[in-house]
């Protein structure tokens, strides 16, 4: 259980402790929270501790002397998404310590990690507007048009050999290969793949983590299908969230492209095949609302020390729920942005009864995200060490409310409710871009900014977009060019970063404002 630490240094920021020990070794989290009236950009914590950080911490960086005592003095700072901090947000940073073999194991506590109180400090501020930025009022909501779309012929074969069209290929048969569930064999395309996860959903289904406690007796549900994880067979919400949305709204932006390159079915199938299970996870009563929703399915731990084909695996596979008492408004948030975005690629696509299906099931899950708040990683938290919700809600909450505004809009109603509370999330909650970092399957706060200038017109969301923009250009504030032109901001899975920012320029370039003109 986390404690509250006793610090020094700022008053506005709170220094929250969890860990492990073990013979040898201990794990910290850190979670800092900002209680200020101001954004923050930066922080620190100076401390001594006898402990040596290891290689690797996430969040932040390390610097560490040798005292004359024998002990470590440490100054952690804020790195790439562990910097910034908005008004009432947190940030959760990491790292792994060698330490005496002969200390007991158990719960991480203050006195393992610091020899003194820690001094915890705001480097400095997000600079204020001079005026605060005015909350539009919502009128006809402009959904993705066909203006500034891909050239189709930007999907032939260009210099250098580059042939778009098989990128684009190659990349739906990839979706494919990840496929759980019962396969189509007549559709099948990956020959090697076969029938896998068919009993999902009847080993077990638990509201939080999977311990005998949590189990509903005699629930089980049908979670065939979804999308497995990487190398493995876990199948996990949150960033199935981020990749559907992201798929759907590709299609919509870019309609005219995938058309051209003889994509535009393969990417239906690829979106629909991760908004059926999401459907399924969406658990709704008999009035209609989310009761709750399935966030991750199999044990990931057992999962991963396993070397055998999915369709063969045959170890219990618990399926783990949020819920009113357990939350998680962000998987929540996000997969109801998912589900909104499909139903508007759906709906264009002459499919009205899915995307009807789409909607109504989005709006009750929106619903439940916002009225239960909370991290979804601190309600199950084996999550945490593949998945955790290291930004926080409010950036789903946000980017779920905007794209319920473009699909009511697009389903004929009025979805200016939906736009008015995005922008409330996004300038109060969010409050600004960290412009060394970026959008990825955790932080929606940057595709959100993207869609409320095109949804809105702000100008001072318009201005933060392309101040980010500007500076992965340019280079800078945590953003570093190879020689090679490579836009990099962390090592690991550094193309996965320059790609979501690349789409999110091309689709605010194409729909918002293209600084060269064309």
């Amino acid at each position: 259980m986390a404690t509250l630490i006793s610090t020094t240094g700022s008053s506005s920021l709170n220094l929250l402790l969890d860990g492990t020990l073990w013979d040898g070794g201990l794990t910290a989290q850190l979670t800092i929270t900002n209680a200020g009236g101001v954004p923050l950009a930066d922080w620190s914590l100076s401390f001594e501790s006898d402990v040596l950080i290891n290689a690797g911490p996430w969040g932040i960086s390390v610097s560490v002397t040798t005292l004359a005592n024998g002990k470590y003095g440490y100054t952690l700072t804020g790195m790439d998404w562990g910097s910034a901090i908005a008004v009432g947000g947190s940030v959760t940073v990491g790292f792994t310590a060698t330490r005496s073999a002969a200390a007991a194991s158990g719960a991480l506590q203050a006195s393992d990690l610091f020899i003194a109180q820690p001094k915890l400090s705001a480097l400095s501020s997000v600079p204020p507007t001079s005026t605060p930025p005015p909350t539009p009022t919502p009128t006809t909501l402009p959904l993705p048009t066909a203006t500034g779309e891909v050239n189709p012929n930007s999907f032939a074969v260009k210099g250098g050999g580059a042939n778009y069209t098989e990128a684009l290929q190659k990349s739906f048969l990839f979706y494919e290969a990840q496929r759980s569930g019962n396969l189509d064999e007549a559709t099948n395309r990956i020959d090697w793949r076969g029938d896998s996860g068919l009993r999902d959903g009847l080993d077990g289904v638990y509201f939080g983590n999977n311990t005998s406690a949590n189990l509903q007796a005699g629930l089980k549900l049908d979670l065939g299908g979804g999308y497995h994880d990487a190398g493995d067979y876990g199948k996990f919400g949150l960033p199935l969230a981020s990749t559907l949305t992201n798929l759907a709204w590709g299609g919509l932006q870019f309609a005219r492209g995938y058309a051209a390159a003889g994509q535009s079915d393969e990417l239906l199938a690829a979106v629909k095949w991760g908004t059926d299970y999401l459907l399924k996870c969406n658990v709704l009563d008999s009035s209609g609302k989310t009761s709750f929703f399935v966030a991750q399915v199999g044990d990931a731990d057992a999962d991963h020390a396993l070397w055998q084909p999915a369709e063969t695996e045959t170890i219990l596979r618990p399926a783990m729920a949020v819920t009113a008492s357990k939350p998680g408004s962000d998987v929540a948030g996000g997969s109801a942005a998912a589900l909104a975005a499909a139903s508007i690629l759906f709906r264009r696509s002459g499919d009205s009864a899915y995307a009807d299906q789409l909607l109504s099931s989005a709006v009750a899950l929106y619903q439940f995200a916002d009225t239960y708040r909370g991290k979804y990683s601190d309600s199950i938290p084996v999550v945490q060490a593949f998945y955790n919700s290291y930004s926080g809600y409010y950036d789903e909450l946000a980017n779920g409310a905007a794209w319920l505004a473009q699909a009511v809009q697009a389903h004929g109603g009025d979805g200016s409710a939906y736009l008015v509370k995005a922008l409330s999330f996004y300038n109060t909650n969010i409050a600004g871009l960290n412009k060394g970092w970026t959008g990825n399957w955790d932080d929606s706060s940057y595709a959100t900014a993207v869609l409320l200038a095109l949804q809105t017109g702000s100008t001072a969301i318009k201005q933060q977009v392309e101040g980010w923009l500007n500076n992965w250009v340019t280079g800078g504030n945590g953003v570093q060019i190879t020689a090679g032109g490579l836009r990099w901001v962390s090592q690991w899975g550094s193309l996965r970063y320059a790609a979501n920012t690349a789409f999110l320029a091309d689709v605010y370039a194409s729909s918002v404002g293209d600084p060269s003109g064309a």
